[in-house]
């Protein structure tokens, strides 16, 4: 799901790791962050820092962590050996030609 979030950054949201995130009211955001503008000064400060070194992407962070959404699927052993006899007896019919 990186790679599609990497590749459709507008389409494919970053998929967070579950519990990693936490989402927050709009208006909630602004109070604790004391407003929504800047100042000319800050806005400078912003615009005049020079782009972070060593990394290949600007921005971009590829977490080496997967998290699956859902276990794997497992068969009943006794499904498992009845899908094993039949394969046994239908390569035997079409060999022995019975």
């Amino acid at each position: 799901a990186q790679w599609m979030h990497f590749a459709y950054p507008r389409e494919c949201p970053y998929p967070h790791i579950a519990g990693e995130t936490k989402q927050v009211n709009l208006f909630d955001w602004g109070r604790s962050q004391g407003g929504f503008t800047a100042t000319r000064d800050e806005m400078l400060h912003i615009a005049s820092q020079t782009a972070r070194k060593g990394g290949p992407v600007l921005g971009g962070r590829w977490v080496h962590a997967e998290e699956l959404l859902a276990p794997p699927e497992t068969r009943p052993l006794g499904l498992v050996t009845f899908h094993t006899a039949s394969a046994v007896v239908a390569l035997a019919v079409m060999t022995l030609g019975v």
